[in-house]
């Protein structure tokens, strides 16, 4: 640096040439001006990159992971969606079903309800057809018993 004068700070080309040499060639050498030249924060930065890098990798292999549970999770979804499906079919049959049986049965109580009523009816004309002939048989047999005790007295 005796090339310089006092007070001049600028490098001649030539020292500029040999300066840039130096750098490119002696790992030391550079080290030592990026020490000088770059701040701490700035000398951080591979070692911060590199970390930043580790966890990116990481970052990745949870959003892979992450992707391989939602398509399992969107199959099951699908597959509960189709099994509710066919859970509310089976359950619309088994209404309308229900239904039928219902309509069935109500008919078969007015049925029997019809049937009960015409046999009381059934019933009622039967015992007075039979009080009629039960009375007309006993007139006819105490007749019978009549004539004989008649014929007997005679």
């Amino acid at each position: 640096m005796n090339a310089m004068a006092a007070g001049d700070d600028a490098l001649s080309p030539e020292e500029r040439r040999r300066f840039l040499r130096a750098l490119k060639s002696d790992a030391a050498f550079r080290e030592e001006v990026q020490k000088e030249v770059l701040t701490e924060r700035l000398l951080e930065v591979p070692d911060r990159l590199d970390h930043l890098e580790v966890r990116m990798d990481r970052l990745e292999e949870q959003m892979a992971e992450n992707a391989r549970q939602i398509a399992g999770l969107t199959a099951a979804v699908n597959a509960l969606i189709d099994h509710q499906a066919e859970l509310r079919r089976d359950v619309n049959g088994l209404v309308e079903t229900t239904g039928r049986i219902i309509r069935i049965m109500e008919a078969g109580f007015t049925e029997m309800r019809e049937g009960f009523r015409d046999l009381r009816t059934d019933m009622e004309n039967g015992f007075s057809s039979i009080e009629t002939k039960f009375d007309a048989k006993f007139d006819q047999v105490n007749a019978e018993i009549r004539d004989l005790k008649n014929r007997r007295a005679s």
